[in-house]
């Protein structure tokens, strides 16, 4: 599949698939999350989660199970900045072979850039 696409950074579909993956597992884990918290802060709400998360969901609603979703979706932000760290090395590596391999006026062919 991989051949169909044109000029794809073999690391790019992985860094994608790490952020599919990891978004998935903020929201299935964040109520989990939010259960574990409470029993930690208040060890009279319940014995775990067995207990707490539905007495937290009976108390609060589902939705505020959710609470932390933009603090552990924060954690993905490495895997976004890898993936536009791939992004530039395909933009300005092939630029910057062009530019180099370019004489200019002042370059008498012997010397190098590096």
């Amino acid at each position: 599949m991989l051949s169909l696409l044109p000029s794809v950074d073999p690391a790019e579909p992985y860094l994608i698939a790490a952020v599919v993956a990891g978004a998935l597992a903020s929201v299935l884990l964040c109520p989990i999350e939010e259960t574990r918290i409470r029993v930690v802060t208040d060890p009279s709400f319940a014995k775990g989660l067995s207990d707490g998360l539905p007495k937290l969901i009976r108390e609060e609603g589902f939705l505020s199970t959710f609470s932390g979703i933009y603090a552990m979706l924060s954690k993905q932000g490495v895997y976004l900045e890898l993936m536009g760290f791939l992004r530039i090395v395909h933009v300005v590596s092939p630029l910057t072979v062009v530019l180099l391999s370019r004489r200019s006026p002042l370059h008498d062919g012997k010397t190098s850039f590096f």
